[in-house]
């Protein structure tokens, strides 16, 4: 059994690895997590983006437009990350799911998308979207990880 001295060192030694865990990493929010506001009807960004903070700027030819900070997934067959508008990397769960695109001759077909375990959604380039209203029903949930593990077996 640890004694009182052995306990005190111990809480000591947990405190200062949750302090110093946050301020060792630098965040940096790449360039491509901008999205200037005069091209953003080319997407199908979720309502929220319509709140967040906006920054203005003028050119020199007196155009003046803004830009906000916003989530993106990055990466490819084995490896997906979420960087968040904040500059940090999302920690949950990202799902790969299929969503149902209806053609103008009434046939269907299906584009990859994510899910985070949060209920956010991105197209297969990563930007964010609106929740489809049809995805392909999945009898288990698989996540990047875990397809990864299935093809290397």
């Amino acid at each position: 059994m640890a004694t009182e001295k052995t306990k005190k060192l111990l809480d000591k030694l947990n405190g200062i690895t949750s302090t110093h865990k946050d301020l060792n990493v630098p965040k940096h929010i790449p360039t491509s997590n901008i999205m200037w506001t005069s091209i953003l009807d080319m997407y199908d960004f979720p309502k929220h983006y319509d709140k967040v903070k906006k920054h203005k700027e003028t050119d020199e030819d007196g155009v003046e437009d803004s830009w906000f900070y916003y989530d993106r997934i990055y990466g490819g067959l084995n490896m997906q990350r979420l960087i968040q508008a904040d500059g940090s990397e999302y920690q949950g769960k990202i799902y790969d799911k299929r969503k149902v695109i209806k053609k103008e001759d009434g046939t269907n077909f299906y584009t990859k998308c994510h899910m985070t375990a949060d209920g956010r959604w991105f197209d297969g380039s990563g930007m964010p979207m609106t929740p489809p209203t049809e995805v392909e029903k999945d009898d288990k949930e698989t996540t990047a990880e875990e397809t990864k593990e299935q093809t290397e077996d």
